[in-house]
């Protein structure tokens, strides 16, 4: 499937990407890239062998992402999520002033509640390129 500016439209417009449609983006406009190596900069060019590194890196995260969505059901993230919000009360009512911790608490509901939306959205994930195909007909 040729990737033209009109599909990718949806994906970047009036709306907040999830990781993995982050992920999807970056890995669709990479691939895009090293299949019209002649219509890429001359720094793309130069720099193709850091650029195939970086796909292999995003498709890595993708793998990682999508075996937590798949490994999991919805209330198993709802049940992590008041687990860590009774965290954060406990760090509250104690007076706990380490921002470090209560950050990571507070970055980890945010992800398990990213993943809810994705998994509600999506169900299962698949391979970067069906979900390509998924999130332009959304």
């Amino acid at each position: 499937m040729a990737l033209t500016f009109d599909r990718i439209v949806p994906l970047i417009t009036n709306r907040d990407l999830t990781t993995v449609e982050k992920c999807v983006q970056e890995i669709a406009d990479l691939k895009h890239k090293f299949a019209n190596p002649e219509t890429q900069s001359f720094y793309f060019k130069k720099g193709i062998e850091s650029q195939k590194v970086r796909l292999k890196k995003i498709l890595s995260e993708y793998d990682e992402y999508k075996d937590f969505i798949n490994g999991n059901e919805i209330s198993d993230f709802q049940d992590e999520i008041k687990e860590k919000k009774s965290r954060l009360e406990r760090m509250t009512t104690r007076g706990f002033l380490n921002m470090m911790a209560y950050q990571s608490v507070e970055y980890t509901i945010n992800s398990l509640e990213e993943a809810i939306v994705v998994k509600k959205k999506y169900g299962k994930i698949d391979n970067p390129d069906q979900m390509l195909k998924r999130i332009l007909k959304t």
